[in-house]
């Protein structure tokens, strides 16, 4: 693993527990990058403020996840706290957590109760069954065939990138009611779109393998790590930022989409560092080494 010249980080570091997180890969990944840290996995909101660096992993469905964390008392508020005052880096799930709502889980208004949504979301099904994530020895042997190089698309560059635009979804006002988020960072999670991906090639989703990142913007988070270089993805839905300003990478897979997030202390990534060989390693030890 790449070395750093900076002191090495001793504190410790509170890994989210609401019960949907490939939790014990994400903490052995952590403990390689940063042996010399103290790697926690807690729900325990005390454990959270003392902290002095937050990972917030993920894995499921929007819905689901939301009610699981809040059904832990004082989770949300911790992790709110958290995303204000110290290092946090969220992952998978994770990130789309922290934007304002997902189009996951969302149904027509009349078939929605005064307390939420009634019935199996749409989409739930599927998602849980994708966005479970494959095993660190299948990461391995998934292909590259969906790697492509990013293309020009329609809205504003940031360092020779489109810039993903907001598209058709299936929330629209008065229409659905969608599954709230965090909201920490302006946006909302959209699904990739099925005509899209039918135009690309067939393209399947959950989008699932190996793929390029390219960093949109400087963070120190990228420092060591080449653009382009390849990261694993298991998911249906990503993140699209309000302002472009948020969005930290993105990859190719039909178009380009946003594939990190950042604002102030909090960086978050849609792909998993854990299943990511070096480059996610390095990504985990830029992470302990980050000064915001």
């Amino acid at each position: 693993m790449p070395g750093t010249s900076a002191a090495a980080f001793t504190g410790t570091i509170a890994l989210v527990d609401f019960g949907m997180g490939n939790l014990h890969s994400v903490a052995r990944a952590l403990a390689h990058a940063s042996p010399q840290s103290r790697v926690e996995i807690t729900s325990d909101p005390a454990v959270i403020h003392r902290a002095a660096r937050v990972v917030f992993p993920g894995q499921g469905a929007m819905p689901d996840a939301m009610r699981r964390l809040a059904e832990h008392p004082g989770l949300e508020d911790a992790v709110r706290e958290a995303c204000r005052s110290k290092p946090v880096l969220g992952i998978c799930l994770g990130e789309q957590m922290l934007l304002d709502a997902s189009d996951e889980g969302s149904m027509p208004v009349q078939q929605a109760t005064p307390s939420g949504v009634a019935g199996m979301p749409e989409g739930l099904a599927d998602s849980a069954a994708g966005e479970k994530g494959g095993s660190p020895a299948a990461c391995g042997q998934a292909d590259r065939s969906g790697a492509v190089e990013p293309t020009r698309g329609p809205g504003p560059i940031r360092s020779g990138l489109a810039v993903p635009t907001r598209g058709p979804g299936p929330i629209r006002s008065g229409l659905a009611v969608p599954t709230r988020g965090l909201g920490l960072i302006p946006g909302r999670v959209v699904r990739f779109d099925a005509a899209q991906m039918k135009a690309a090639g067939n393209l399947k989703v959950p989008h699932m393998g190996w793929n390029r990142v390219y960093p949109a913007q400087p963070h120190p988070l990228w420092a060591g790590i080449e653009p382009g270089a390849y990261f694993y993805f298991v998911h249906s839905y990503y993140a699209m930022p309000d302002d472009p300003v948020h969005i930290a990478a993105i990859t190719h897979y039909g178009g380009d989409f946003t594939c990190a997030v950042t604002q102030n202390n909090i960086f978050a990534i849609q792909f998993h560092p854990e299943k990511s060989a070096a480059n996610g390693l390095r990504l985990f030890q830029n992470f302990t080494q980050w000064r915001p």
